[in-house]
């Protein structure tokens, strides 16, 4: 078998209960392998390891035992009474030790199953599990609309609110009302208290069925084992084993999800216009800046002198090519009429598309040599060339 916690190896033992199990672990009273073990959580294999309880080995029983016993008034529902009351322990003969599943009140009577199956146990009583339990109740009166509602919807009950319990009135009799209630909790004295609370007497309480398990006509203080279909269908409450208790080693992640990265977004393949039987894409040309007519450099000239295209921008095209047509040298700066600001400023090369090869400057095919009297009489203005007019200033 696998390692199972400590708790609840001793309780599929049939020692006890997980709870009380627990108990038991805590007093010091198990070792494994020879040291006292107080930590519940502590998991253990029968085949490998050597568990004690008060000396006495704890061995895993080849065949479980469950029983149905019609419990009468007056029994405790537990193994030892510190007390010494009678309990409903040894109301059975049975070679096997077993304890009672879940509770009932000393006062109350009806249906209780023992077994020595401490995962069914647990599995039974805990309310995480909500399994039924359906009783017969002997009111001392019959209910008003509102506490019928409040029982049924919940209350508070020691400072906590009941779960919503099933509520039907059965038959009115000469010693009481009998209801019918239907819990899916199992809290201590739980029916007694909450008629208590809403101001009603229980006069008798008698536990019918647990699960889809019926009393039936079973005698009082008679029990009888559980035939293999309703030992089956009370472990269909036993959920399938979880992965922390059954640990799986897991295959190295192989996916981009499985590593918890994120996924890629799919890119879609658009055919070329000419996969797909149309004519080719037609490109347009964007020329060179040299082969631009009346396009300067995009760079926008301050005082409305735009020398890329807008009309100031021309008028210092037209008067520079003018200029150099008449054989001004390329140092040389001009005053254009209608343009002004500082970006008029320009020397005749610079107001032509061109580029350096050298210390010459090329303007369209031809090549000008540049005039140093002439820059250096700009650059006293401020700039290297001014436009003043469409004529040679005297340097």
């Amino acid at each position: 078998m696998s390692a199972e916690r400590l708790q609840k190896v001793l309780a599929s033992a049939g020692i006890a209960s997980r709870r009380d199990s627990e108990a038991l672990i805590a007093a010091g009273r198990v070792t494994v392998n020879g040291r006292v073990v107080q930590e519940p959580g502590l998991r253990v294999d029968l085949e490998h390891d050597t568990v004690l309880l008060d000396g006495a080995p704890v061995r895993q029983p080849t065949r479980r035992t469950y029983l149905m016993l019609h419990k009468p008034v007056g029994f405790v529902s537990t193994v030892d009474d510190p007390h010494h009351r009678p309990t409903v322990v040894e109301l059975v003969d049975v070679p096997t030790r077993v304890f009672p599943v879940g509770r009932l009140d000393v006062d109350s009577e009806g249906l209780i199953l023992l077994t020595d199956d401490g995962e069914l146990t647990h599995h039974l009583t805990h309310p995480k599990f909500e399994v039924e339990k359906e009783y017969r109740v002997l009111l001392d009166r019959a209910l008003d609309a509102e506490a019928l509602r409040a029982w049924r919807s919940g209350l508070l009950l020691n400072g906590e609110l009941t779960a919503p319990a099933r509520v039907v009135l059965v038959e009115t009799t000469d010693v009481g009302v009998w209801y019918t209630v239907v819990l899916r909790e199992g809290r201590k004295r739980q029916i007694r208290e909450t008629a208590r609370t809403l101001g009603y007497e229980v006069r008798r309480l008698i536990r019918v069925r647990e699960g889809n398990l019926l009393l039936g006509d079973l005698p009082l203080r008679a029990y009888r084992p559980l035939t293999d279909e309703e030992v089956a269908d009370l472990r269909s409450h036993i959920p399938a084993p979880s992965p922390q208790e059954t640990p799986v080693v897991a295959a190295p992640p192989s996916t981009r999800e499985e590593r918890g990265a994120p996924r890629r977004e799919e890119r879609s393949y658009e055919p070329r216009r000419e996969e797909r039987g149309g004519p080719p894409r037609e490109r347009s040309y964007e020329p060179r800046r040299e082969e631009r007519d009346l396009r300067g450099p995009a760079r926008a000239a301050p005082g409305g002198a735009d020398p890329g295209g807008a009309p100031g921008g021309r008028r210092v095209r037209g008067a520079a090519r003018a200029a150099l047509g008449r054989g001004v040298g390329a140092g040389r700066a001009l005053r254009v009429p209608g343009v002004r600001g500082r970006g008029a400023a320009r020397r005749v090369d610079r107001c032509l598309p061109g580029r350096l090869r050298g210390d010459r400057r090329v303007v369209g095919q031809r090549q000008v040599d540049p005039d140093p009297a002439a820059a250096r009489a700009g650059a006293a203005h401020g700039r290297q060339g001014a436009l003043r007019r469409a004529r040679p200033v005297q340097a």
